[in-house]
């Protein structure tokens, strides 16, 4: 039975319908006006920034930066600084492997690490583990060895001074290099996070009882006052002027003294170029205290060669 013909002719009018479209637009008109162009090229319509009156920037009417309710203040010099400190002790706070540890450390500095661990325990089983508090200021338990480094370092009667002559060099050779690091703070935090489980290290922490000696040393390094003790014979100051850093800075000047003795003085300026920022190499800047002591090894180095 086929389909009625008025119903077809339906079906073939909405088909017809689905095919077309219709495309419309307004007129827009273009002046040309010179005389507006150039106006607007010389920001004649432009007004002054809302969010800030104090400021001489003209702007569009329509520009979001006249939203802003508060301009957010930069940051300063110090303020960065002290940003980028808790940045790096967050960043080395989970540093407390024993394996990560001994992993940074020189050959020295692991057996020395290793050697005061085996004595500690050996004197913890042996129940002759001894902690003196020398903060008291009655100096009846200071042994001759702190009571020597007290006059050699001018130190307070009150004072915690180190139970021994390797502590005190420790904390001196870390002072000082520190004091002659480009950026102190940064290399005092490095070297916290890589020695963080060396006991001979502690005293970085200013939880410490030998922390206030460490900035002790600090402020003699600082006021010029590292000539310690009473004696100021000449061989004294050749020592002081050759003295020698400590591992982790020996480390770098050894391989620095290596390749510039292989090289010539040209390496030396492009690494000096290089690393102007870097505390590690500070020492080779001429004023700095290690700086004799490189260019010793440097000589030795080339006497070596030739």
């Amino acid at each position: 039975m086929s389909a009625p013909s008025h119903s077809r002719k339906r079906s073939r009018q909405d088909a017809k319908q689905e095919e077309e479209f219709l495309v419309f637009g307004y007129e827009a008109r273009i002046f040309n006006d010179s005389a507006l162009a150039e106006k607007i090229d010389q920001g004649d319509y432009l007004i002054p920034w809302r969010s800030d009156p104090a400021s001489k920037l003209r702007i569009d009417r329509y520009d979001v930066r006249h939203l802003l309710e508060e301009l957010p203040s930069s940051p300063t010099t110090n303020e960065r600084i002290q940003s980028d400190q808790q940045c790096d002790e967050e960043r080395y706070a989970d540093l407390d492997s024993e394996e990560e540890t001994l992993f940074s450390m020189s050959d020295d500095e692991r057996d020395t690490y290793l050697e005061e661990k085996r004595k500690r325990r050996k004197m913890e089983q042996e129940n002759k583990l001894f902690h003196y508090d020398y903060r008291n200021g009655t100096g009846n338990n200071i042994t001759p060895i702190q009571a020597d480094l007290a006059a050699k370092y001018k130190a307070p009667a009150t004072m915690a001074m180190p139970t021994t002559e390797e502590q005190a060099k420790i904390i001196d050779e870390t002072a000082k290099a520190v004091v002659a690091a480009v950026h102190p703070n940064l290399l005092e935090i490095r070297i916290q996070a890589r020695q963080g489980n060396n006991p001979m290290y502690r005293f970085l922490n200013k939880s410490d009882e030998l922390y206030p000696f460490y900035k002790h040393i600090l402020w003699l390094s600082q006021s010029g006052l590292a000539a310690y003790g009473s004696d100021s014979s000449d061989n004294e100051d050749d020592e002081k002027e050759t003295a020698r850093p400590p591992s982790h800075i020996e480390e770098v000047i050894e391989k620095t003294a290596k390749f510039v003795a292989k090289s010539g003085q040209e390496l030396e300026n492009r690494i000096k170029e290089r690393n102007a920022h870097d505390p590690k190499f500070s020492f080779l800047q001429p004023g700095n205290m290690y700086y004799t002591y490189y260019k010793t090894q440097v000589e030795s180095f080339q006497s070596r060669s030739t």
